[in-house]
């Protein structure tokens, strides 16, 4: 299936990118714990340069990354639009096959084997949109993150408030990334199962 294998290449994409973004975000943690410890003393202009620096180090880079959302997912809207209508006129097909069988039994067993495969296509089509909207949030949190390192940097009454929103942004990006991880396993899943149910003898 050609959907399988487009599948196939955004998910190994993503999976090189995704170590990318979490190696910037283990990173950054690493640098708001050692500022966290010493978060109150006064700074030289100097040091908050360098701290801005190291931020920037890991930001742009991840940034780069997250702003092009087709690097996470792929183009996986359209491929999924066109894999449904293929299923679709293939289980319309068969539907119509099944028609002329006589043998009541064979006849069901059909019907469900063709539900399941619509019922596991919808599964990954309606997968897709909580794919779309977690992958959409990753971006603009390395943004939020480059805004509170300014802001932090900029401030002169202590930094335990910036790097706390900080680390709630790293934690988020954590989170959707796994999130995104796992949904792309689960639509590896319903391919396998489609193509299982496909190759039964009876169709």
């Amino acid at each position: 299936m050609q959907f399988e294998r487009n599948h196939k290449e955004s998910t190994d994409r993503f999976s090189r990118n995704a170590r990318i973004l979490e190696g910037a975000i283990t990173q950054m943690d690493v640098l708001v714990n050692e500022l966290l410890i010493n978060s109150r003393v006064n700074r030289s202009q100097s040091d908050k340069e360098g701290i801005r620096n190291n931020f920037y180090r890991h930001i742009i880079p991840a940034k780069r990354v997250a702003s092009n959302e087709s690097e996470l997912t792929g183009d996986e809207g359209l491929w999924i639009a066109e894999f449904q209508e293929s299923i679709e006129n293939s289980v319309r097909e068969v539907g119509s096959v099944r028609v002329g069988i006589r043998d009541e039994e064979r006849s069901q067993y059909i019907g469900r084997l063709l539900k399941s495969v619509v019922d596991e296509v919808s599964e990954i089509s309606t997968r897709y949109i909580g794919l779309a909207n977690v992958t959409g949030e990753v971006s603009p949190s390395f943004m939020q993150i480059e805004c509170l390192v300014d802001k932090m940097l900029n401030d002169n009454w202590g930094m335990e408030h910036y790097l706390s929103r900080i680390k709630q942004h790293i934690n988020k990006i954590r989170d959707n990334l796994n999130t995104i991880s796992r949904l792309k396993l689960n639509q590896s899943s319903s391919l396998e199962e489609i193509k299982r149910l496909l190759s039964d003898e009876w169709l």
